[in-house]
């Protein structure tokens, strides 16, 4: 039986849900080991247990991008080639997928798209730029304040 985060007692604790996994892995790749991570209903939400991390597993490096009400661009640069995105968000207990694409080349003005994202939610982005794998997180307020989690 699969457990949302209200049916679990305070201080008690279930395993990543699948979503969850989802979106972690587009973030953080195979440098985590899924399937040693434990949600815990306190103030801390996750608790990761990472073990085995090598030099080859390592997580992509953060990189910036530009989100406001309508937009996200990856880079306005027009040297910069976007080859692969991914934008994600679990809301209300559901992983959804907003903008993935995989196999493009894309530069500015084209590393912009248009995308309208719910306030009140922290989205995961995996991309690629110029060859070199990065993420992001962040998190949009009811003002639409865009702000940097982790």
């Amino acid at each position: 039986m699969i457990r949302e985060m209200n049916d679990i007692d305070i201080g008690g604790l279930r395993r990543l849900s699948l979503g969850e996994s989802h979106l972690a892995s587009s973030l953080y790749g195979s440098s985590i080991h899924y399937n040693l991570v434990w949600v815990h209903r306190a103030l801390a939400l996750l608790l990761l247990a990472v073990a085995g991390c090598g030099v080859r597993d390592r997580a992509a490096p953060w990189r910036a991008i530009f989100v406001d009400k309508e937009h996200v661009c990856f880079s306005m640069d027009k040297k910069d080639v976007l080859s692969r995105y991914n934008i994600s968000s679990t809301q209300d207990g559901i992983y959804k997928e907003f903008a993935v694409k995989e196999h493009v080349s894309f530069s500015y003005p084209d590393s912009c798209i248009n995308l309208t994202l719910t306030p009140g939610y922290t989205y995961g982005v995996s991309y690629t730029l110029n060859n070199k794998n990065y993420r992001y997180v962040f998190f949009v307020d009811n003002q639409w304040h865009v702000k940097r989690t982790l």
